[in-house]
């Protein structure tokens, strides 16, 4: 929709007219017709701008989505089944443009967060001397390897006001396209290990 109104525009383009009576614009004379007709193409000019900018941000994008998803091979095998939703789609076209793949936990936690997953990581060690308490598991060779996800066991994604459309599920239920990013994102030398937290009843 258009910053200004057709009148708004109407007003502004009166106001470049000559001065004097001949050129008065009164609202619903032919001259003010004239000028409402000329001020709907500025309108619409207004509003074809704003919708362009809002589609090259992919986290806005509406009509330009599937452009953004075609450039970066969406959707993919991590996208496919559970992306029934705009907002869906456009956090998988986020998450693929801004994953660098970097190994730290912040970046793994933040990639999954913009799909909408919500997760923690443990870390483990092997035991060391000052370091470890009695009781503490032992960890052989491989533990410093592994990384433990964190998630509910199931993921339940809602629609948001201002960002479901019309068609799109008030729910979606899942976590095989988390699975799918974090093999993707996690190096292979990683042994992933993902626990599934219960939910509560």
């Amino acid at each position: 929709m258009s910053r200004y109104s057709e009148h708004e525009y109407a007003s502004a383009l009166g106001k470049l007219l000559p001065r004097g009576k001949a050129w008065l614009c009164e609202p619903g004379s032919v001259k003010g017709n004239v000028l409402l007709g000329l001020a709907k193409s500025f309108a619409a000019s207004d509003t074809a701008a704003l919708s362009l900018l809002r589609n090259a941000f992919p986290a806005t994008a509406g009509s330009l989505l599937t452009d953004w998803e075609q450039a970066l091979g969406l959707p993919d095998d991590c996208s496919i089944g559970e992306m029934t939703t705009i907002a869906l789609r456009r956090a998988a076209v986020v998450t693929k443009l801004t994953s660098s793949g970097s190994l730290s936990v912040t970046s793994l936690i933040n990639a999954l967060a913009r799909s909408g997953y919500t997760i923690t990581v443990t870390e483990f060690r092997r035991a060391r001397c000052g370091l470890s308490a009695c009781g503490n598991a032992l960890n052989g060779d491989d533990w410093p390897l592994v990384l433990q996800v964190n998630v509910p066991e199931t993921t339940i994604q809602r629609a948001k006001c201002g960002q479901a459309h019309c068609g799109d599920p008030l729910r979606t239920w899942g976590n095989k396209t988390l699975e799918c990013i974090l093999r993707r994102l996690v190096a292979p030398d990683i042994i992933l290990r993902i626990n599934y937290i219960p939910t509560p009843s």
